[in-house]
């Protein structure tokens, strides 16, 4: 919560300074495409981030699909951001033009990837978060801002949730064994959406937080 709103305030003020150096790769953008025995001309390359993008503080993050149907052709790309992200678009199909797949053999194959766009030394996104600070923060009406329901459900619920709307539903993954109790919290969670600035929108926009939601009503509350 904290480093969401810290990320938040300060986006925009790099725009009247030299560029900012970007964050490191992620090392864990290669253990998905090596899994995948998916290849790069340049080893372990990631998309450039833009001078121009850097220049004006942009944070942000770009989910990608790469669909591949052959080994000797690029992927088929499927991009999803926010509109501040557009700048990022080029930059990402064109490393993503180089990308093979020679093991490739039969029906196509689809990869999932986060790229997340922030500078070095920072932590943008939701950092501690939890699901008070979810419901603190949804849009809508005082229905959207009351607590999880979870009567008949075993709980407290671990969950790893990532904010994707309003392009797509939220991903959530229930961490523990499954309960198909769980599927009323489950689709509240995918249809969340936050009541965000457009500056903190874009921090938080693909970023992935981990949080319990506790049991309610209590199960040691008294029953009227």
């Amino acid at each position: 919560m904290r480093a969401l709103a810290s990320a938040a305030a300060t986006a925009g003020l790099a725009a009247s300074a030299l560029a900012a150096p970007p964050a490191p790769a992620d090392p864990r953008l290669w253990a998905t495409l090596d899994g995948h025995c998916v290849q790069h001309p340049v080893p372990r390359s990631q998309p450039a981030f833009p001078l121009p993008a850097r220049q004006a503080g942009l944070r942000g993050r770009v989910l990608v699909m790469l669909h591949f149907d052959a080994p000797d052709r690029p992927p088929a790309l499927e991009l999803v951001h926010r509109p501040s992200a557009y700048i990022l678009r080029e930059a990402i199909q064109t490393w993503a033009a180089d990308l093979r797949r020679p093991c490739h053999a039969g029906e196509r194959l689809s990869v999932r990837l986060v790229f997340a766009y922030q500078f070095e030394g920072e932590s943008a996104g939701f950092g501690r978060f939890g699901a008070t600070d979810l419901l603190a923060l949804a849009r809508g009406g005082p229905g959207q801002r009351q607590a999880f329901d979870t009567t008949g459900m075993r709980c407290p619920i671990a969950v790893r949730w990532q904010y994707l709307r309003p392009y797509r539903p939220n991903e959530v993954t229930v961490l523990g064994p499954p309960d198909p109790a769980h599927a009323p919290v489950v689709a509240r969670l995918q249809a969340l959406e936050l009541a965000l600035t457009r500056p903190a929108a874009d921090v938080a926009w693909g970023d992935v937080a981990s949080f319990e939601i506790p049991c309610h009503p209590s199960p040691s509350a008294p029953k009227e």
